[in-house]
């Protein structure tokens, strides 16, 4: 785990040196919270220089914390509104989480990753993995990739961002979901189960005539503020320009925050150099 800055070098830094011991290395990333998982094996085990493979598996969700804690490769999960139609692909109740997994790496190591997955599900009590086909996979991961997009993102919704310990994530949701309820907010939400990275996306139905803002920046303030103050990383990446001001976007004060405005201070005496735009206010 790194800063996300540094992964391009770690990775190149740990290719080089599996090349130069007569390794294969596989891997993958999470380019936001910064998490490299890294498979090595010897060449003879990998067969010399065998092409690269992929498995997705939709996971039973019981199974999901079983896998997080055996550190095997990264696992997503998302709701609907992703659509009715992945909902029937994936043979998911409307409104149910549904859990896929990705395994890359070589042929063999992607199944004997598979088996031991299978295993651990297995042992928990998580019931079958099952492979997905093309079709399902493709329409997967492009649901899992637009989830967080902001471009397009309408004024009646947010997007967060919550980063805590992977064995929180059920606490965050269930507390979230809760929250949203009481609020009359519509929300969805995608994980990554080993990362500890959950994005919330909180809404109203959109008025039709006005400004649905408004109407959404009650209840955002009060489920960005709980998260806030008890899981601190929580960040707002993206609302109605209006509600920002009002709102603890980069999640809670850091310490050394009088620090940091003294600082602030020296370079920036008259406040110039975009106020509020990070923690604090500064």
């Amino acid at each position: 785990s790194v800063l996300p800055s540094e992964l391009h070098t770690v990775l190149e830094t740990a290719t080089t040196m599996a090349g130069e011991h007569g390794l294969h290395l596989s891997w993958q990333a999470d380019a936001c919270a910064g998490v490299l998982q890294l498979r090595v094996e010897s060449a003879s085990a990998a067969g010399g220089e065998p092409p690269a493979a992929l498995c997705d598996l939709a996971v039973p969700p019981a199974a999901v914390c079983a896998l997080a804690r055996e550190g095997l490769p990264q696992v997503l999960r998302f709701v609907p509104p992703l659509g009715p139609p992945l909902d029937a692909l994936l043979d998911s109740p409307s409104g149910a989480a549904v859990v896929v997994a990705r395994f890359p790496g070589t042929p063999a190591a992607v199944a004997r990753a598979v088996d031991e997955a299978r295993a651990v599900a297995h042992a928990h009590g998580g019931g079958a993995l099952e492979r997905l086909d093309a079709t399902t996979t493709a329409a997967c991961w492009t649901a899992l990739t637009d989830f967080p997009a902001t471009a397009d993102l309408p004024p009646s919704q947010a997007l967060l961002k919550v980063s805590v310990l992977p064995s929180e994530l059920h606490t965050v949701l269930e507390t979230a979901t809760t929250m949203a309820g009481e609020h009359g907010l519509h929300l969805s939400w995608q994980a990554d189960a080993c990362a500890g990275v959950l994005y919330l996306r909180v809404g109203v139905a959109a008025a039709t005539d006005g400004d649905p803002a408004p109407a959404l920046g009650p209840g955002l303030r009060a489920l960005q503020g709980m998260l806030a103050n008890r899981w601190r990383n929580a960040v707002v990446l993206a609302c109605a320009p209006e509600l920002k001001a009002d709102l603890p976007l980069w999640g809670a004060d850091p310490p050394g925050l009088d620090v940091m405005r003294t600082i602030k201070r020296q370079f920036d005496p008259a406040g110039l150099l975009n106020p509020g735009r990070f923690v604090g206010g500064l």
